[in-house]
């Protein structure tokens, strides 16, 4: 019989069960419904339950492929009539298709009835980038859709006069519309023929249409409410900056899209732009600079903003900080609250560049950092005094002046040293993961304590070199355990196979070392190996757990606990008041992203593989 896991892999919908049943096995359903008494209440329940979801069914999303073609010119309809309420449609073409005539198949043969009921209708390509279009095929059937209150149309459109003409014709039969989303290269003019009922709208530019031309024809639509206009260049969004001082009497929002990945929305109340809202976590740092030398200062050259948030902020490695931000300081001037989601600084960046962006911005919600391909992310909101992170700048001299003059940076060496020694502190504390309970992503590691890594840590070298010593040692150590347990040859060949040690992270304030093993023999190797080792210098007697301790810790790597102490060093709230500890933050920060400290031990497999031949023919355990 098979198992429900492996029958919920084979038969994924009723449609499959039902498929797979032969006529005898048909007949047996049958009669077991038959001899309940329950066919005729088994017939009426699927009926009802088929015209309550055909009933119901408002919206659906329709994926044409090529071959719709072959079935439909051979009477098969789609079944858009059998949906009596359905009033929003969206089409695709499928990936890979050709074509875009194949997009109004869904409404060929439909009664008229059927199509009266739409009212939102979405034509989306997912290849913009073609030339093949169906701007008249798309026209035709807009004709006969006289209920649509709102089109996109994200497809190719065409560039011939006379095709956007017939477009826009069938744009403006549409008495009802109100909301309209036009792909690239339509005429902003033609778009201005529909000023008298849209509400909502979306515009591109293109090479023939500027942003100007889309400005133009956002400033003509009286009833307009709400307006996007994608894809602009930073260097030539001035032309916002009129539409702003004028905008259409009823226009309470303007969304701005940037083509380098930055969306900017701004609240107009009674005609004045009263808020601004970055609304991307990671933008570039010039990016922000530009909109707002080119849009945001000219439009509030007589004028206050009462709100500006940026929900993100990259600060990249500058060598002309106080230069590069003057634009940023002069746009803060001109605003009552300032609101900052996330910072995120860039390798190298200096800790007092890091504190003036604060104190020019406010406390962010999230500080990142990233180092390497490791990323850390800590959250202010949480411990801090009440409305620190989330609190805004009151009063347009809330910018602040600059300490650091572009100066060099503080000493990172104390932030890092201080979460590492934090790390440190959490893993002692930390209870051991029971077994049952170590299935998902764990660590193994070995935490060495001693006053030889004090020393080794003046010479990092030497480090290296010891902890290579203690990867060869614990290779031996491996095998011979696996000798000892009565593994045959190929388990001890496999042992053998990969070094038990990947990587440490020395501890110098500590005199510490924790070392990240590939498995928990690995582990238990290089705790015996680091025993012997220890042991033959004087520095450990036994089973001594304060100089070697195993810990095995739910995490996917040993990053995470770095990261981990990060956030606990802002959540324990020492360290001064909240500016210092912001300061201490970004020291860790910055120091982590000039050296990542967990070294890598490549050479270990090597040295391992060498010495576990070594041990196969004479432990080192003997």
């Amino acid at each position: 019989m098979m198992s429900s896991s492996a029958s919920a892999q084979t038969c994924t919908s009723l449609d499959t069960v039902l498929e797979k049943l032969d006529l005898h096995s048909r007949d047996l359903l049958v009669g077991v419904l038959q001899s309940g008494r329950c066919l005729k209440h088994a017939r009426l329940t699927c009926r009802a339950l088929r015209d309550t979801v055909d009933g119901s069914l408002g919206k659906i999303n329709v994926l044409v492929k090529a071959a719709d073609a072959e079935r439909v010119a051979a009477g098969v309809k789609f079944p858009l009539w059998r949906w009596t309420r359905l009033t929003r449609i969206a089409i695709s073409p499928d990936y890979g298709e050709p074509g875009f005539t194949e997009m109004a198949l869904p409404f060929i043969g439909q009664p008229a009835e059927c199509l009266l009921r739409i009212t939102d209708v979405k034509f989306v390509s997912h290849d913009l980038s073609t030339t093949v279009e169906a701007t008249a095929a798309l026209a035709s059937l807009l004709y006969r859709m006289s209920s649509v209150r709102s089109v996109h149309l994200r497809v190719p459109l065409s560039s011939e006069p006379l095709q956007q003409l017939v477009l826009s014709d069938a744009l403006g039969s549409l008495t009802q519309l109100e909301e309209l989303d036009l792909g690239r290269g339509f005429p902003a003019a033609l778009v201005g023929r529909l000023a008298d009922r849209l509400k909502r709208v979306t515009l591109y530019p293109s090479e023939t249409v500027t942003v100007g031309d889309l400005c133009c024809a956002v400033s003509m639509m009286h009833l307009l409410e709400s307006a996007e206009l994608a894809e602009l260049q930073a260097d030539r969004a001035s032309p916002l900056v009129d539409l702003l001082k004028r905008p259409p009497p009823k226009l309470q929002t303007l969304r701005v899209v940037m083509l380098e990945e930055v969306r900017w929305l701004m609240h107009l109340t009674s005609g004045r732009v009263t808020s601004v809202r970055q609304e991307v976590e990671y933008p570039e740092f010039q990016d922000i600079l530009d909109f707002a030398a080119e849009v945001l200062l000219p439009l509030l050259d007589v004028s206050l903003l009462d709100s500006l948030e940026l929900d993100g902020l990259f600060l990249p490695l500058l060598k002309d900080y106080d230069r590069r931000l003057q634009p940023l300081r002069a746009l803060v001037k001109r605003c009552r609250r300032v609101r900052l989601g996330t910072l995120t600084l860039a390798n190298g960046v200096q800790v007092s560049h890091g504190l003036d962006t604060v104190r020019l911005l406010g406390m962010p919600d999230h500080i990142d950092f990233f180092c390497d391909y490791v990323g850390c992310r800590v959250d202010l909101r949480r411990n801090s005094s009440p409305g620190a992170a989330s609190s805004l700048h009151e009063g347009p001299a809330a910018s602040g002046t600059s300490s650091s003059g572009g100066g060099g940076g503080l000493p990172a060496a104390r932030g890092v040293n201080l979460a590492l020694e934090l790390m440190l502190q959490r893993l002692d504390q930390q209870q051991q993961l029971p077994a049952d309970s170590r299935r998902g992503s764990v660590v193994q590691l070995v935490r060495l304590r001693s006053p030889l890594f004090t020393r080794l840590a003046c010479a990092p070298d030497a480090l290296r070199a010891w902890m290579l010593q203690l990867a060869s040692h614990a290779a031996e150590e491996q095998v011979a355990a696996a000798a000892a347990a009565g593994a045959d040859a190929a388990a001890q060949a496999g042992a053998s196979a990969s070094a038990p040690m990947k990587a440490c992270c020395p501890v110098p304030t500590a005199g510490a070392v924790v070392v990240e093993c590939a498995s928990a023999e690995g582990a238990a190797a290089v705790a015996a190996a680091a025993r012997k080792a220890l042991a033959a210098v004087g520095f450990c007697h036994g089973h001594d757990d304060d100089a070697v301790r195993v810990h095995v810790v739910a995490a996917s790597s040993p990053d995470e606990l770095l990261v981990e102490a990060c956030q606990a060093l802002w959540d324990s709230g020492q360290g001064g008041s909240e500016e210092e500890r912001l300061q201490l933050l970004l020291e860790v920060g910055c120091g982590l992203a000039v050296k990542w400290p967990w070294m890598g031990l490549q050479e270990a497999d090597e040295l391992a593989a060498a010495a576990a031949a070594a041990a196969a023919a004479a432990p080192w355990a003997q």
